[in-house]
């Protein structure tokens, strides 16, 4: 994350966003017969369109029916699971993809967006850096100075009071240096209603942009509002990516109707709205409301497609829509009438995936050349990505995806394991449990669909990835190889070569106490990785927060060099969830780390400190400071930042 100098004695958190999207209305060809246009089709007109939003909207249960929602398995899917400049940055997953982050740091000034909405990590809120509560979301400027080190304000930005900013951006031109903040004006949706249509209704996403050339003098340039909730969001180079959902509310819809004539009067309603009103609106700053896209610009599921499962319609849009951050007149967008729940960006594409009830994950390409998305093809996986962060079990290279999935029974637990069977299908049986694959992709000749070529395990290559009863806590593609942490009483951590991706392969395992959900590159035979301590095998209770130090320059032979615990059981850390939170410099082809963590250090009242199920209070909160010297292989403190520490007299735990 890019929210200061290491030096520095300045401490952000952030929350990051994994998305993208982008432009250029996909019109209607007649030339190809439908079922060679892929699992998702263009509309082949408005009515089209209409028809299928149509039906994703009347048979919504809200809507069809007089019993509230109850989510069941079908719904929810599976339960989740530097260089040469000398300042950190955000921390990216894709080299060349920036993310939006609470903090940008441009080696002089630190934009830090203090949101009284509450972009909560506790006592490492951004707020702290301040002397107040706010009482208004607002971003600072800072200008650091490194070598004092300090850093002092000079200029503001108040944002609008409803706005829920999500994140900032940073993009320099030769015409002017750019800050962009995205955010829309929803609330949480919890991950249970992620899939009902009326929870996204009546919600816009705000893209604000100031001129910051001169610091002191903030100037507001241009703003964008979308109709739609933002779902993530990308900047690769010019273009910022925005990918948003878009629930049309039509007034007199009665909510659980009770009887026949009551589900037929909200079917005839949703008929006799124009599409116009379905479709989502954009506003410049502030202005009139025009159409964001056509009916030309949107893809349908494609009933005539064979060889996928097929999504039903649905009552929402997903809308993928690139900004030229240079010219932003120029917008291109096109939308999908799907659902989605995970998405990754490369460079070059972006994907869209979406849990079916056939225990499988549909993956959607959209391609992102020239700034312009366009549908490409779609393709499937066994099993799930979960909820937590499906864009790093995903990784493009050489135009191949490259996905880690897992299977689930939603209904039991532990979760049996999915076995292959020869045909491809995927079975279950009690014996066993949780089975992850990974799976290779590619574009067919003909563009319609991603082709699965290759699979682990296969019939070759039968070791399992991850043993009896472990789920998948990280994962880590990097270039030609893959990194896998599974879990249940012990750690292995696991090397794959993708380097023959017609045949991939299991090259090493090591086993270790403890897990890691965060796995970071160190150049290419380091890696980082943070998680939690597990002293014990016999009982697999967590304990304090892990940072360990992994040589991977021999994939056959992992190896550990070096782990260190902070604090004991109770104590967070916000980059357990979101690598943003991890910061990075590296210096001379070495590397500081900065972690920020909520360390529980006090033993609980009445609580006995051999008791490994003892709970611990919260001492202080603070940034942990590490270095890896790549040279000796070593990983070592470098000291601590601590910024709020428990009174003795402190009633919270």
């Amino acid at each position: 994350m890019g929210h200061y100098h290491l030096t520095a004695v300045t401490l952000f958190i952030t929350l990051g966003l994994a998305g993208c999207g982008g432009g250029g209305g996909g019109g209607v060809s007649p030339e190809p017969p439908i079922e060679a246009l892929g699992l998702l089709a263009p509309a082949s007109s408005d009515e089209e369109l209409h028809e299928s939003l149509a039906q994703g909207l009347t048979r919504a249960p809200h809507l069809s029916s007089g019993e509230a929602f109850v989510p069941d398995g079908d719904d929810l899917g599976a339960p989740g699971a530097g260089g040469a400049d000398n300042f950190s940055s955000t921390n990216l997953q894709e080299a060349g993809v920036d993310e939006a982050d609470l903090v940008k740091y441009d080696g002089s000034i630190l934009y830090v967006l203090d949101d009284v909405y509450g972009t909560y990590f506790g006592p490492l809120a951004a707020s702290t850096l301040f002397a107040d509560e706010p009482s208004e979301s607002v971003i600072h400027l800072l200008q650091t100075d490194p070598e004092t080190p300090a850093a002092e304000e000079v200029a503001r930005i108040t944002l609008e009071p409803e706005s829920q900013v999500r994140g900032l951006y940073l993009y320099e031109s030769a015409a002017a240096k750019q800050l962009v903040s995205v955010g829309d004006d929803n609330g949480p949706v919890a991950w249970y209603g992620f899939a009902v249509d009326a929870l996204w209704q009546g919600w816009n996403t705000e893209v604000r942009v100031w001129d910051v050339s001169t610091p002191a003098l903030p100037e507001a340039s241009w703003n964008l509002t979308i109709q739609g909730s933002l779902l993530t969001s990308r900047r690769i180079d010019n273009t910022l990516y925005l990918v948003t959902r878009y629930s049309p509310a039509i007034d007199g819809l009665l909510q659980y109707p009770t009887s026949e004539d009551q589900i037929a009067s909200n079917r005839a309603l949703v008929e006799a709205t124009p599409l116009a009103a379905l479709l989502p609106d954009l506003m410049r700053d502030g202005g009139t409301a025009e159409e964001l896209l056509e009916g030309a610009d949107c893809y349908l599921p494609n009933p005539q497609f064979d060889g996928l499962t097929l999504p039903g319609p649905s009552g929402s849009l997903i809308t993928v829509t690139a900004i030229d951050l240079e010219a932003p007149d120029r917008i291109d967008s096109i939308c999908l009438n799907t659902f989605a729940s995970g998405f990754y960006a490369s460079r070059d594409s972006l994907y869209i995936t979406a849990g079916t009830s056939a225990d499988t994950t549909l993956v959607h390409k959209i391609s992102l050349a020239d700034g312009r998305p366009e549908y490409r093809a779609s393709g499937e996986v066994p099993g799930y990505l979960g909820t937590g962060n499906p864009a790093f079990l995903m990784s493009e290279q050489s135009g191949d995806l490259r996905v880690v999935s897992s299977n689930w029974v939603a209904s039991i637990f532990p979760l049996p394991v999915m076995e292959a069977e020869d045909d491809g299908g995927v079975s279950s049986t009690e014996e066993d449990f949780g089975r992850h694959h990974l799976s290779i992709l590619r574009e067919s000749a003909d563009g319609s669909r991603l082709e699965t070529v290759a699979q682990l395990p296969n019939a070759d290559r039968p070791a399992h990835i991850g043993k009896p009863g472990e789920d998948l806590y990280a994962a880590r593609f990097l270039g030609e190889r893959a990194y896998l942490v599974t879990f249940e009483i012990i750690d292995p951590l696991y090397v794959l070569d993708l380097g023959d991706p017609e045949d991939p392969r299991i090259t090493g395992e090591l086993e270790i106490p403890g897990f890691s959900t965060l796995l970071q590159p160190l150049g290419e035979t380091l890696l980082l990785g943070v998680g939690r301590e597990v002293p014990e095998a016999e009982l697999p209770l967590v304990q304090g927060i892990k940072v360990a130090l992994f040589d991977v320059a021999d994939p056959t032979q992992p190896l550990e060099l070096g782990s260190e615990i902070i604090g004991r059981r109770g104590s967070d850390s916000p980059a357990l969830y979101d690598h943003h939170a991890l910061t990075l410099l590296e210096t001379a082809g070495n590397y500081r780390v900065a972690l920020p963590v909520l360390r529980h250090d006090e033993l609980s009242e009445g609580q006995d400190g051999s008791d490994p199920w003892a709970w611990y209070n919260w001492s202080d909160s603070g940034l942990h400071l590490f270095e890896v010297d790549t040279a000796t292989g070593s990983l070592s403190r470098a000291g601590t930042v601590i910024t709020e520490t428990r009174s003795e007299d402190q009633p919270w735990p």
